[in-house]
């Protein structure tokens, strides 16, 4: 690959990136919770049992520090629980009201068929090459274990009734 086609891959990733947090914005404020504190809320839905600080840094592509900051808010709201077992780990959980919160989030955005992008100009097989070239890059840098968790929609207790 050479350096302008890297250039340009660099500059779609984040472009896009930023364009999905431009549209959370709106949904940050209204419920009061960031994005990132929104998409901690989703990684715990998605585990049946409580997740350590360094299982929701790696599901959330985020430093350990960071996890730490997004935490507190979420217990104080009662939104998480934070326990300590008898080994050194913190392991964290969604609590009943989290999972509330999660919910009433998704009957926001999921119903809006725009949300996060329009597709309407997009062809499904050109989005499925995407989430496939995707796939392989994170198949590169992030590993088989988190691809395993990010294609595997059955594994999550997060489902719209």
């Amino acid at each position: 690959m050479d350096n302008e086609m890297k250039k340009q891959m660099v500059l779609m990733i984040r472009a896009l990136y930023f364009s999905i947090l431009d549209q959370w914005s709106h949904i940050d404020k209204e419920h009061g919770l960031s994005s990132a504190q929104q998409h901690l809320l989703f990684i715990l839905s998605t585990s049946e049992t409580p997740l350590t600080f360094s299982d929701i840094s790696r599901l959330g592509c985020w430093h350990l520090s960071t996890v730490s900051r997004l935490l507190p808010p979420l217990v104080k709201e009662n939104f998480v629980r934070i326990e300590k077992n008898k080994t050194k780990f913190k392991y964290v959980s969604l609590t009943s009201r989290g999972m509330e919160k999660l919910m009433a989030i998704a009957k926001q955005v999921m119903p809006q068929k725009d949300f996060l992008f329009n597709s309407s100009t997009v062809k499904c097989e050109e989005i499925q090459a995407f989430i496939e070239n995707g796939m392989a890059l994170l198949q590169h840098y992030k590993g088989e274990n988190f691809v395993s968790w990010l294609t595997q929609p059955s594994s999550t207790k997060f489902q719209m009734h």
